[in-house]
């Protein structure tokens, strides 16, 4: 379906209105059963950050957050962007079972040639570099890990709005995975099993959710061609999800090769504490950016009068969470890193800034531009930020140590905003110039209608 120039109302379908009825019915209930996944993922890391900060110190915790971080990488190559696309495809294919069933098997199929692709890389850096090598015990969990999270078929259920049975497989696994590191991780020693004992439920839980996924349509075995179709159609995301680790995510692995790894444990101790509060945020993305595709493709003005509504729900929500951050760090950093930690305190005021430019990120990126399919102008924002985190973090935690790390942190958050403002500025394509009734610049205009010729 071809998306309407930005700023022009166009008659409403049928099948739209049906979309847009049934996201009204849906939304409380996908909103409780996010915030239900979000509540259990924000409070088992409150209760396992502070167990493996103490049992294995900051010495031991930086390795685990090297090897967490590769996790992460792994995660992203096997998502390959279908959390975002995927979303709004299958949202916009619900009501054709057919077509739906081969856009998904695609989707798994280019999934699970990413995870091989994932393994070999791993292999290589470890055979290549020394902070690898030293952290080999970790990277097999490590592996599992990455892999469980990136095959979680959330985006279906997601974009269907019938999440309540996939939340309680992530739920229960989460739990029990969490329960086994009490259980078995009692020394420095024990670090491997952490990410193993996680990894192992992660891919159990994968494993069950695709489990419902063919009860509801029939899956088939991806040829080659339909691989290709999956990798093809979720490019650019996959591009802009590497860059976006490259701007956090992967700066343990970054920190790695410049400082050593108490330096990284006390940065990872404090960037936790704040991508915990970063990540509280995600419920209202998830709920919001299906309806606000929907709204999109009706009335580029009513979608955009949603996202103000929406960004000013989520600035209020991230402005609250960074004076709680600001404010409280030495208290937050004792009570959950414990005292030999309290260096972290003064790294987790500079972070506490963050939330704030997250929230306009995700609005004016992560929701805007990827429902007027501005999926590579949006890219080039991020491969911006991300190439530059690249370069400049490890410079930083090389120079100044945790400070400049904390630092470059936030210096990429602010990158990344500047770029994405310029992005719709040049185009016209805001949200606020919506509401005025102004058209975007032609170049937005066929950008947005090339994003959907080409399926991005």
């Amino acid at each position: 379906m071809r998306m309407p120039a930005a700023g022009i109302n166009i008659k409403r379908s049928p099948r739209l209105n049906v979309l847009a009825r049934i996201v009204d019915s849906r939304l409380p209930g996908m909103l409780a059963s996010l915030y239900g996944l979000r509540l259990v993922n924000y409070v088992c890391p409150l209760v396992l950050v502070p167990y493996l900060a103490r049992v294995l110190g900051p010495q031991g915790w930086g390795v685990y957050a090297f090897a967490e971080a590769c996790g992460r990488g792994v995660q992203m190559l096997v998502e390959y962007g279908f959390q975002l696309a995927g979303v709004r495809e299958v949202a916009l294919r619900r009501n054709d079972r057919k077509e739906l069933a081969a856009l998904v098997s695609g989707m798994l199929g280019a999934q699970l040639a990413m995870g091989a692709a994932a393994l070999a890389v791993l292999f290589l850096l470890t055979a290549a570099f020394g902070p690898f090598r030293q952290a080999a015990a970790l990277l097999p969990g490590a592996f599992l890990y990455g892999l469980g999270l990136g095959l979680s078929p959330i985006w279906y259920f997601q974009g269907t709005e019938r999440l309540a049975r996939m939340v309680t497989i992530d739920i229960l696994s989460r739990m029990i995975g969490v329960g086994g590191v009490f259980l078995l991780v009692r020394s420095p020693g024990d670090n491997w099993k952490a990410l193993t004992i996680q990894g192992v439920l992660a891919c159990s839980g994968a494993v069950a959710g695709w489990g419902l996924v063919s009860m509801q349509i029939p899956l088939r075995f991806a040829k080659p061609a339909d691989i290709w179709d999956g990798l093809h159609g979720g490019w650019t995301l996959f591009l802009s999800k590497g860059a976006t680790l490259l701007i956090s995510a992967l700066n343990p692995v970054l920190a790695a090769f410049s400082v050593g790894a108490r330096e990284v444990g006390l940065f990872f101790g404090a960037d936790r504490i704040c991508r915990a509060a970063v990540n509280s945020l995600h419920p209202m993305n998830q709920a919001f950016y299906p309806r606000l595709v929907l709204l999109v493709e009706e009335d580029h003005r009513r979608g955009a009068r949603f996202a103000c509504r929406a960004g000013t729900a989520m600035l209020l929500h991230n402005l609250l969470l960074s004076a709680v951050l600001y404010f409280g760090a030495g208290p937050l950093v004792k009570l959950i890193l414990g005292a030999q930690y309290m260096e972290s305190a003064g790294i987790l005021k500079i972070l506490a800034f963050i939330p704030l430019a997250n929230a306009l990120n995700n609005l004016l990126g992560l929701q805007w531009m990827l429902a007027l399919r501005m999926d590579r102008a949006y890219l080039g924002a991020v491969v911006c930020a991300g190439l530059t985190n690249l370069w400049m973090f490890p410079w930083l935690a090389a120079r100044w140590g945790t400070q400049g790390m904390a630092w470059g942190s936030l210096s990429v958050e602010l990158l990344l905003l500047a770029a994405i403002g310029v992005q719709l500025a040049w185009r016209r394509a805001d949200p606020f110039h919506a509401l005025l009734g102004a058209r975007p610049s032609q170049g937005a205009d066929a950008e947005v209608v090339g994003h959907v010729g080409r399926g991005c």
